[in-house]
């Protein structure tokens, strides 16, 4: 949800101080909630969407799909993913287990319930010897426009609290 946040807010032009202002919270939480260090609440995710000009659906978009000024809705690629497995000789356990996953969640990517973070996505191709992209595809249903390449980009770490 952070990531939508920003790109909203680099949208309309405005900063995080102006929002946290808006809202009635401090720029710290603001800041808090656009890192992804915590999550805000019912009524914090409605003033926030009512002062974006979205909905709350909207915001809740990059918990579905990775999204961003340069990222598209997108889903795993079952069959390049599968193929990539065989030139490989792994069974998708077996890779679940390498990258730190469940098998679990490499079924609900493959079925296009959710997509993996870039992070783990780069992990995954790294193991499969194929590039990222070539793992993913975009979604056509949820895009009618030409879409640009997924952005994997490393994501920064949140900074931790100090005790």
């Amino acid at each position: 949800m952070g990531n939508r946040i920003r790109a909203l807010l680099k949208e309309l032009g405005k900063t995080q101080r102006e929002l946290a202002r808006a809202i009635g919270l401090t720029e710290a939480a603001v800041s808090r909630h656009c890192s992804g260090i915590d999550a805000p609440d019912v009524e914090t995710k409605d003033r926030m969407a009512k002062f974006l000009g979205v909905t709350v659906e909207d915001l809740r978009v990059r918990e579905q799909h990775k999204t961003g000024p340069n990222t598209i809705p997108a889903r795993l690629d079952r069959l390049a993913f599968e193929k990539a497995l065989e030139r490989k000789g792994i069974s998708a356990a077996e890779l679940a287990r390498q990258v730190g996953l469940t098998r679990q969640s490499i079924s609900l990517s493959l079925a296009g319930r959710s997509l993996p973070r870039p992070a783990t996505l780069r992990r995954l191709a790294r193991i499969l010897d194929v590039d990222p992209n070539e793992l993913i595809i975009a979604d056509a249903s949820v895009s009618e426009v030409t879409p640009d390449p997924v952005t994997l980009s490393p994501k920064r770490s949140p900074r931790r609290r100090k005790a």
